[in-house]
């Protein structure tokens, strides 16, 4: 009994030294593979050579280049030692981490100095600056001190109206010194230098500014394949080419109406990243500017108009390559879109990618596509003239040297091809008109290019600056052209006034008017930056210093002629677009689609201006420059201007700031001397 147990046994242990030996690896060392043995495949070395103390190597696989490296368990295990411990660290941090943060006192600007006030101390405690945030917004406001000169955020040139806030800040320090006005009564306006408030930190940001931008958000967490329903997207992209479409007549509409019906009915991952980049960014232009009003900083509008820009900006990629006319489109209008944002300095980056590639591609030729359709001819040609405008104008905004050569700008203008290519939304003679309207905004750019070039240096600080005689000559030249394209415009887009609207029916065709009052603004855009060049020339006067008599001279009689244009253009723009609110607040049908992202910036411009001709005014050699009753006509538009601000901004932190700084900056300029008109004119006083 014992021996066939003995058998069994010995038939058990041979089955498993059997089944051992039958054990095989995938790939043997050399070691083992040089002598014909067998190999366990043991990491880091197998028992064969463990056993004889010899080096094993195992052979590398055929296409060990094409393939992420092995990685031993042992390492993969000290790996995920490490990052458990880090977690670990992590962990027992978070709760004391806000204690270890230093509250973040940004850079504020006169700007935000004088619009901070004393309960913002309070809510700074509470709240921080959003990392998102630039220092300069679409407005031009900067988060600087008045010595602010710090290349990491960019050049600003006189241009722009950081420049000009900037001026207007030193000139009032200087009438405090003048003045002897103690630092206690400017801290009343958040002026002082010694004990400054700190600057009102953002709240959430709205209309097409950032909650979380795309840099900021988790990987993963967003759906750059997700569209809206098939109604809801049809209705963006109409309320886009309704209103910015308008303006830029670049893209086609029915080939993005078809685009999203095919990504809606075979799914987003049909369409090209580009194309589907640049509906998002339409979807967000859409929401942005549904309301007369920036939409309320926590309502869904908001919201969903800066996912559908993260969803753009991730679509993007990292290594964007501006190859094909798609991607000039998409950089263009990203670049459009975040001139209404506080993180409008990207605009120009994005801006100069678009003028790269347009250059790449040829757009600036004739002759780069003779072999396409009209259709993909004049679409080419749009988008050029789309990089021409954009560059003067951001050019300007920025106070930088445009990156356009006017030499490069040589095509015909663009022409309409409704009857070739007919919309099923816009009748021919609209599309007509939205052509000549374009039309007319390229050759108003070029002569806002000129303005930049003969009286603002290219935006250029030279040694030897232009003389106030040579300064007031290409100023009146200038003013005499655009007089000229005035009058050559169809009488359908002729500049509108503020005494033209009439508001008595009781459904005002606003539509009708949208192109005209577009226009006008651009317009008179540019008669304030003519006229402005010349204020500089009065704010830069030092009567202390050895000056000619007739510089003094000139600015006491032909320079007169252009404070007083200049303040004329700037109350006639604010009257406008109060003029254009009117009817947004007296009918609740009527909504003015994106009249805070078309008016804003045009409104604080001019306000600017007004602020610093009655600085002007204040001094002795120029104070007979306005009568008593155009100061305070002054006054009232600066006034009515913070009000126009105050009903556009709906939380918006970039335009809310500027209605705050307007009549903190009056109180700044009160506090220095004494005022040019009746206190009992002061609202805020």
């Amino acid at each position: 009994m014992s021996e066939p147990r003995h058998s069994h046994d010995g038939f058990e242990n041979n089955g498993q030294i059997n089944m051992r030996k039958r054990r095989r690896t995938a790939v043997a060392c050399k070691n083992c593979s040089a002598r014909k043995s067998r190999c366990d495949g043991g990491q880091p070395k197998c028992s064969t050579c463990t056993d004889t103390n010899a080096d094993c190597v195992y052979p590398r696989p055929a296409r060990a280049s094409q393939s992420r490296p092995a990685i031993s368990d042992v390492e993969l295990h000290s790996r995920l030692e490490t990052m458990e411990e880090s977690l670990k660290q992590l962990q027992g941090m978070l709760p004391n981490l806000g204690r270890m943060v230093p509250p973040c006192e940004p850079r504020a600007s006169s700007a935000s100095d004088v619009a901070s006030t004393s309960h913002h101390t309070t809510e700074s405690s509470h709240t921080s600056a959003s990392p998102a945030e630039d220092p300069v917004d679409g407005m031009g406001i900067m988060l600087a001190d008045d010595n602010y000169d710090n290349a990491d955020e960019g050049y600003f040139g006189v241009s722009s109206n950081i420049a000009l806030l900037r001026r207007i800040t030193h000139t009032c320090v200087h009438a405090r010194t003048l003045n002897s006005t103690s630092p206690a009564s400017l801290r009343n306006v958040g002026f002082d230098h010694q004990q400054r408030p700190p600057s009102r930190p953002p709240r959430r940001l709205s209309g097409v500014v950032s909650h979380q931008p795309a840099e900021c958000r988790p990987e993963g967490s967003l759906n750059v394949h997700h569209l809206p329903s098939l109604g809801e997207g049809i209705a963006l992209i109409r309320q886009f080419f309704g209103t910015v479409g308008l303006m830029i007549p670049c893209f086609h509409e029915p080939q993005f109406v078809e685009l999203f019906q095919q990504a809606s009915l075979n799914g987003a991952s049909t369409v090209s990243k580009t194309m589907l980049a640049i509906l998002n960014v339409m979807f967000a232009f859409g929401n942005a500017v549904a309301t007369t009003s920036s939409p309320p900083y926590e309502s869904a509008l908001a919201e969903e108009s800066d996912i559908c820009y993260s969803r753009a900006i991730a679509l993007m990629g990292n290594a964007f390559d501006p190859s094909s006319l798609e991607t000039v489109q998409l950089s263009l209008i990203l670049s459009t879109y975040l001139m209404g944002t506080q993180r409008s300095v990207k605009s120009w980056s994005f801006h100069a990618l678009s003028v790269g590639g347009a250059i790449k591609l040829g757009l600036n030729s004739c002759n780069a596509g003779k072999s396409l359709s009209l259709l993909a001819r004049e679409m080419r040609k749009r988008v050029w003239f789309w990089c021409v405008t954009n560059d003067r104008f951001l050019s300007m905004l920025f106070g930088r040297s445009p990156l356009i050569h006017p030499s490069l700008v040589s095509m015909q203008l663009p022409v309409d091809i409704s009857a070739e290519y007919p919309s099923s939304t816009v009748s021919s003679p609209v599309m007509r008109s939205i052509v000549d309207h374009y039309s007319a905004i390229i050759e108003v750019s070029a002569l806002m290019g000129e303005v930049v070039e003969k009286l603002y240096n290219q935006n250029l600080v030279l040694e030897l600056a232009i003389s106030t005689e040579k300064l007031l000559a290409s100023r009146l030249d200038l003013i005499w052209r655009l007089g000229d394209w005035r009058n050559a415009l169809p009488q359908a887009l002729k500049p509108i006034t503020s005494h033209d609207i009439s508001w008595r029916s009781a459904n005002p065709a606003i539509d009708d008017l949208r192109l005209r009052i577009f226009l006008t603004l651009r317009y008179k855009c540019v008669q304030v930056l003519v006229n402005r060049a010349v204020l500089f020339k009065y704010l830069d006067y030092q009567p202390e210093s050895d000056v000619d008599s007739r510089e003094l001279h000139l600015l006491q009689t032909s320079g007169q002629c252009s404070l007083q244009a200049c303040q004329e253009d700037c109350r006639e723009l604010i009257k406008l677009v109060a003029a254009l609110l009117n009817p947004a607040k007296e009918f609740e049908d009527i909504t003015l689609f994106g009249a805070w992202y078309f008016s804003s910036y045009h409104v604080f411009n001019a306000a600017l201006a007004l602020l610093g001709i009655l600085l002007v005014c204040r001094t002795a050699n120029f104070s007979d420059l306005l009568i008593q009753r155009e100061a305070m006509e002054i006054r009232k538009s600066l006034y009515e201007a913070s009000e126009v601000l105050g009903s556009l901004h709906n939380g918006n932190p970039m335009i809310l700031r500027c209605a705050e700084c307007l009549p903190r900056l009056i109180r700044m300029y009160e506090s220095t001397g004494k005022p040019l008109v009746l206190r009992a004119m002061n609202p805020f006083g």
